[in-house]
C-alpha cells in the first residue's frame, strides 16, 4: 500500500465532486465570516470579495497554512499559497461551486527558532538572516512574540543584498512597513502575505484572535472529553500505517489530549498534557501543577485561547469552521493527514481532498550556466556532495595522476638503465657513484614535475569543486531542497513577476518536482 491508499482519491473526478459537495453544506459560515471580517489581518478589496463569497451558501474553501516565517518564510510557503489558488480555480471550473483560497496562519505554534531565520541567495553564497531568540519566551505561541531592534540590521542587510534588482525598492518598502520593532512577527508576516497575495483574493485566518478561538472552543471541549477515544483510534491507525510500510508523521501518546494548554494565559507558555494514573493531567516539560478534566474545561470556557491546537487536531478545527473541500500541504502534512481518518470519523466529517503542493527548482541563468559547466542536470544535485565531487574528478581531471606518472617514468628509466649497468661496470667500475647520482637526479626531476602536475590537477579540481559548491547553494542549500531554505524577498526583487510565473506553472493535483525558469 502507498500513502495515497490512506487518503481521498484526489485524481478521481467523482471523489473531487463529493468533497466539494460535502464542504458546500457546512453550516455556520455567516458567523465565521463575521469573525474573520473583524480580525486585524489586513484585507484588500479582493480578499474582502472572497470573504463575501465565503459567506454565500455553496461556496467552498481550499485551505493551506504555514508558520509565520521571517520575511515570508521559505519558498515552499509561496508554493503552498499559489497551489491553493490554482486548486480553487480548478475545483470551481470543474464543479460549478465557488471556491476561495484560504491561508490558515499557524501562529499557535511555539517553535520560534524554526521561523526566525531565512537565507538570501547572495552574489557569492547564501546570506543568513536570523532574529535572535528570547529563551524566557521559548514556549509562547509565535502570535505573541515581538520583533525587537534586531530586525533593523536584517532589513539593512536585505537592502544591501537586493539593491540593484528591478523590484528591490518596492520589496524593501513592503518589508520595512511590515517588519517593525515592537510588532508581533506573525502580524508582520500576515501583512506581507496579505499584500502580496491580494491579487488572488487569498483569505488569511488568524487562529489566535479571540473571536476565532471562541468559535473553536466548543470543539476543543468535545475533543478533550473524548481524549482516550481519540488517542485509541489514532494509535490503531498508526499501526495500520506501519503495517503498510509507512512511518506515521506525528507520534501519538496514549491518553494524551490533542491540544496544548496555556496555564498562565494566552500569551504564556504552552505545554502538552500527560495523563496520570490519578486521572489528572500533568504539564509535559512544565511546572509540577496538575489539572482535572473539569478544571481544563473551565479554563477553556473562561478563556478560549487557553488551549491551542496540535498538528493532529488543527485540521479538524479548520474543517469544523471552514467549508474545506481541499487542503494543500507538503509531503509531511499529507502523511499526518493519513493518520487522521479516526478523527474525521469521530467528528462526523468527510476528510477533504489532501492535495500535494507544487514543488519547484528555480533555475536562474547563473544556475543553468553552472549546470552546463559541470555537465550536470538539476536532478543530479540530490546526490551527496562527496559522491558528486568524486564523479566530477574522475570525469573532468585529465591526464595521469602524479603517483601513476612517477611510477611509470621511474620504472621505465630504471628498467632501461639496468640493461646497461653490467657493461658500464665492466668498462669502468668507478662509474657506480655517478650512476647513483644520475638515479637521484632523475628522481628529483620527476618529483619536481609531478608536483607541478599535482598542483595543476588540484587547480582543476578546486575550480570544479567551487562551481559545485555554488550550484549546491542554489539548488540544494544546506543539503535540503532549495524551496525549504531560500527566502522569497530575493526572488521578488530580482524577478518582479515571480509570483505570476509560479502560479502559471502550478499543475493542480500533481505535486511533482518541476524546473522553473523565471
Amino acid at each position: 500500500m502507498t500513502l495515497n491508499d490512506f487518503l481521498p482519491d484526489l485524481h478521481s473526478a467523482t471523489c473531487r465532486l463529493e468533497a466539494v459537495e460535502a464542504a458546500a453544506t457546512v453550516p455556520g459560515r455567516r458567523a465565521l465570516v463575521d469573525v474573520l471580517a473583524a480580525q486585524s489581518v489586513p484585507r484588500g478589496p479582493r480578499a474582502l470579495a472572497s470573504l463575501d463569497r465565503l459567506a454565500q451558501p455553496g461556496t467552498v474553501a481550499v485551505v493551506t497554512g504555514q508558520q509565520a516565517g521571517l520575511f515570508g518564510g521559505p519558498l515552499l510557503t509561496t508554493y503552498k499559497l499559489l497551489s491553493a489558488v490554482a486548486v480553487a480555480r480548478a475545483l470551481e471550473a470543474e464543479t460549478g461551486h465557488a471556491a476561495v483560497p484560504v491561508f490558515w496562519l499557524q501562529n499557535e505554534d511555539h517553535d520560534f527558532v524554526e521561523i526566525a531565520q531565512t537565507w538570501v541567495p547572495g552574489r557569492i553564497g547564501l546570506v543568513p538572516l536570523t532574529v535572535p531568540d528570547v529563551p524566557d519566551l521559548a514556549r509562547c505561541s509565535v502570535a505573541h512574540r515581538l520583533l525587537y531592534e534586531a530586525i533593523v540590521p536584517l532589513l539593512e542587510t536585505l537592502r544591501a543584498e537586493l539593491g540593484g534588482f528591478d523590484g528591490a525598492a518596492e520589496v524593501q518598502a513592503l518589508l520595512e512597513r511590515a517588519y517593525r520593532p515592537g510588532r508581533a512577527i506573525s502580524a508582520a508576516f500576515a501583512e506581507l502575505v496579505a499584500t502580496l497575495f491580494e491579487p488572488w483574493g487569498v483569505v488569511l485566518v488568524d487562529s489566535r484572535e479571540p473571536g476565532l478561538a471562541a468559535l473553536a472552543a466548543p470543539f476543543h471541549a468535545r475533543a478533550l472529553r473524548a481524549t482516550f477515544t481519540l488517542s485509541g483510534g489514532l494509535l490503531a491507525r498508526s499501526e495500520a500505517l506501519a503495517a503498510a510500510g509507512l512511518t506515521p508523521q506525528v507520534h501519538v501518546r496514549p491518553g494524551a489530549p490533542l491540544a496544548f494548554f496555556h496555564p498562565d494565559g494566552p500569551e504564556g507558555p504552552r505545554y502538552r498534557l500527560e495523563p496520570l494514573a490519578s486521572g489528572r493531567y500533568a504539564l509535559v516539560g512544565g511546572p509540577a501543577a496538575t489539572f482535572t478534566e473539569a478544571e481544563l474545561l473551565a479554563r477553556l470556557e473562561a478563556e478560549p485561547r487557553s488551549v491551542s491546537s496540535s498538528a493532529l487536531l488543527r485540521p479538524l478545527i479548520q474543517d469544523q469552521l471552514l467549508p474545506t473541500a481541499a487542503y494543500v500541504g507538503g509531503p509531511a502534512e499529507r502523511m499526518y493527514f493519513a493518520q487522521l481518518d479516526p478523527l474525521y470519523a469521530w467528528a462526523g466529517r468527510a476528510m477533504p481532498l489532501v492535495v500535494p503542493r507544487a514543488r519547484f527548482s528555480v533555475l536562474e541563468e547563473r544556475t543553468v550556466r553552472l549546470l552546463d559547466m559541470l555537465g550536470l542536470a538539476a536532478d543530479d544535485v540530490t546526490t551527496p556532495r562527496d559522491v558528486l565531487r568524486a564523479r566530477l574528478a574522475d570525469r573532468d581531471v585529465t591526464g595521469p595522476t602524479p603517483e601513476a606518472l612517477t611510477d611509470a617514468l621511474l620504472s621505465a628509466f630504471r628498467t632501461a638503465l639496468a640493461e646497461h649497468v653490467p657493461a658500464i661496470r665492466t668498462l669502468d667500475a668507478t662509474l657506480d657513484g655517478p650512476l647513483q647520482k644520475l638515479d637521484d637526479a632523475v628522481q628529483e626531476s620527476v618529483s619536481r614535475f609531478t608536483q607541478k602536475l599535482a598542483r595543476a590537477r588540484l587547480a582543476q579540481d578546486t575550480l570544479q569543486s567551487d562551481r559545485l559548491d555554488r550550484l549546491l547553494a542554489l539548488l540544494q542549500p544546506n543539503g535540503v531542497p532549495q524551496e525549504r531554505v531560500h527566502g522569497l524577498p530575493y526572488y521578488l526583487a530580482r524577478y518582479p513577476r515571480f509570483l505570476e510565473v509560479v502560479l502559471d506553472a502550478v499543475e493542480p493535483y500533481s505535486g511533482a518536482l518541476r524546473e522553473l525558469r523565471p
